[in-house]
């Protein structure tokens, strides 16, 4: 038996742009591969403007308060990245009973919030799940496949 490579093919519009995932209570989320261009170009320049700080926690030298802040700061990156660049918009989603207009800001303050810790794991798992960004043909093939396995 082999592996045909082409069963491991995306649809680049749709790393970049993000895939329509079905997600709780029948909402949708827009959501772009987690590495996407995009989103590891912001990741490296955000991180790099924390250079000085990075480098003393790899080479064991920052302090607990140092610890704490670089944490801090790539908490901080990683979320600016899903909410600018790997969370495209969603439908369906309320807040309070009001519908909530995607705004990447509005991303961002989500995703910072710990209370919902829940939503950024289940965006974080969405963007990686590799059969979302399949080319159409591909997709639906692993969708039947994978309802079969079930």
């Amino acid at each position: 038996m082999a592996f045909d490579l082409d069963n491991l093919k995306t649809d680049p519009q749709k790393v970049k742009e993000g895939a329509e995932v079905s997600y709780r209570g029948g909402s949708k989320l827009i959501v772009a591969k987690h590495n996407n261009k995009d989103a590891e170009n912001y990741r490296m320049i955000e991180t790099l403007k924390h250079s000085e700080l990075f480098s003393k926690v790899s080479d064991q030298e920052a302090s607990e308060a140092e610890l704490e802040e670089a944490e801090k700061i790539s908490f901080e990156i990683e979320n600016g990245a899903l909410a600018y660049h790997v969370l495209k918009g969603w439908k369906g989603i309320k807040r309070g009973g009001k519908d909530l207009e995607y705004t990447p800001e509005l991303g961002f303050d989500l995703l910072s919030d710990p209370e919902n810790a829940d939503f950024r794991e289940d965006l974080i798992r969405i963007s990686r799940t590799n059969a979302h960004y399949r080319p159409e043909e591909k997709a639906k093939a692993t969708v039947k496949k994978a309802a079969a396995s079930s």
